[in-house]
């Protein structure tokens, strides 16, 4: 459900009003935070429902990605293709792998972009 609401708040951007109310509502029903302005891959799955999780505006997450409860991934993140998110991220850094880790720190995002 919670990947829906995104993919109609991506389309639908450039009404500016739309994708701030469906965020509003992802946060209250859901308790997590999934902005448009991030970059979501293809098959991304979010663990028993997506609840309680935070993914923040410049975030790049890569395809078949799987993200577990409660995990907050911070600005200026990578996570490669096939990971799975099960940890907290700190901002600024590369993440890949199964269970996912830190590859590389300290990046600057305009690069992966």
């Amino acid at each position: 459900m919670i990947e829906k609401l995104y993919g109609i708040a991506v389309l639908l951007k450039k009404i500016p009003l739309i994708p701030i109310v469906l965020m509003k509502f992802k946060h209250m029903v859901f308790s997590c935070s999934l902005p448009y302005q991030a970059t979501i891959g293809r098959n991304f799955k979010l663990s028993h429902g997506g609840l309680g999780f935070v993914i923040n505006k410049k975030t790049k997450i890569g395809d078949n990605c799987l993200m577990g409860t409660c995990v907050a991934i911070g600005d200026n993140v990578v996570v490669g293709a096939n990971s799975v998110v099960v940890k907290d991220v700190p901002p600024n850094c590369i993440v890949a792998g199964v269970p996912a880790k830190i590859i590389k720190e300290s990046i600057n995002m305009h690069d992966y972009i």
